[in-house]
């Protein structure tokens, strides 16, 4: 099992390396095709302050903030529109590159908090929303029973590969 787990890895590794990897020019560089461009929100936050945004689209929301100056963090709840390091429900909290995704299950609205870390003065972000187009396939919906098992298998493999790319983006 252990090796099957270090195959995926490797075979992922690349598709990491090209989405984490974009270059100033081209910040949607290595977004999977499938994944439509909702919103960009851009924002300075003060140190140890919080901004809140809502989400209201349904659907695998994956939001990609990067701070462009300082420090600034991710939390997200579908229990509270005001989430914070005591109440998320999600959180990315490197120094850089933030990636969250919102399940297509949470309960809508969602709250995100953004918060400024208090080693920074200010920080400055810019996020970016994304709709996971592929994310539709739900294996518990009887409508969905006649689907080709080939659809089903890729929409499990492209689940198993984000997730590798988030871990390879925190751990990496």
């Amino acid at each position: 099992m252990l090796s099957c787990i270090a195959l995926l890895v490797a075979l992922s590794l690349p598709r990491a390396a090209s989405f984490l990897g974009s270059s100033e020019e081209d910040d949607d560089g290595g977004v999977p095709a499938e994944w439509a461009l909702l919103h960009v929100v851009q924002g300075h936050i003060g140190a140890g302050n919080y901004s809140y945004l809502r989400l209201n689209h349904d659907g695998r929301i994956i939001l990609h903030m990067k701070s462009l100056k300082g420090d600034a963090d991710l939390y997200v709840s579908d229990k509270t529109l005001h989430p914070n390091f005591d109440t998320y429900r999600l959180q990315s909290v490197t120094c850089g590159h933030d990636v969250v995704v919102v399940p297509r299950d949470f309960s809508r609205p969602v709250g995100i908090g953004i918060y400024g870390h208090p080693s920074y003065l200010e920080s400055e972000f810019e996020m970016r929303v994304f709709y996971d187009q592929t994310a539709h396939l739900d294996p518990f919906d009887k409508a969905e029973l006649f689907l080709s098992p080939t659809i089903v298998a890729k929409s499990i493999i492209d689940d198993v590969n984000q997730v590798l790319v988030y871990f390879y983006d925190f751990y990496g």
